[in-house]
């Protein structure tokens, strides 16, 4: 399938600190990252917001990665996409960032690319993606702005 129109994504905040549940239970924040992915010539990115001068805009970008391994699993070719996120909270402080990050890639390659492939509360969370195992399933709540 050929991308031909943006997608729009957005990811919220999770914490997994909830008293006596401490990792192993997490939640959703009404606190959120946005991502806009657009067909392009070539690959690009642009990245604002909180801290947001702090992340990679190469092929190591968590959104970026997570695009690519939606599509090697889906087995279609990801086309060329400008990528606009605008990152709405701080890194490193227990708010799930990575893991908002890799939902943001994997909702929007599925929007993109494989409609088909299943939702993301089926999709299996790699260790090396550094995302807490229970981050990801309050972050799979990412859609549609």
């Amino acid at each position: 399938m050929e991308a031909t129109a943006p997608v729009h994504v957005r990811a919220p905040a999770t914490s997994a600190n909830l008293g006596p549940a401490f990792d192993a239970a997490g939640v959703a924040l009404d606190w959120w990252d946005e991502l806009e992915a657009r067909p392009a010539p070539a690959d690009g990115m642009q990245l604002s917001g909180e801290q947001a001068e702090l992340l990679p805009t190469g092929r190591d970008n968590l959104v970026r990665v997570a695009m690519r391994r939606l599509a090697e699993a889906a087995r279609v070719p990801l086309p060329p996409l400008h990528l606009t996120v605008v990152k709405g909270f701080p890194l490193g402080r227990g708010f799930g960032s990575s893991a908002a990050a890799v939902v943001l890639g994997l909702v929007a390659a599925r929007e993109l690319v494989a409609p088909d492939f299943p939702r993301p509360s089926c999709w299996p969370w790699p260790a090396s993606w550094r995302a807490t195992p229970t981050t990801p399933p309050p972050a799979c709540a990412a859609g549609p702005p």
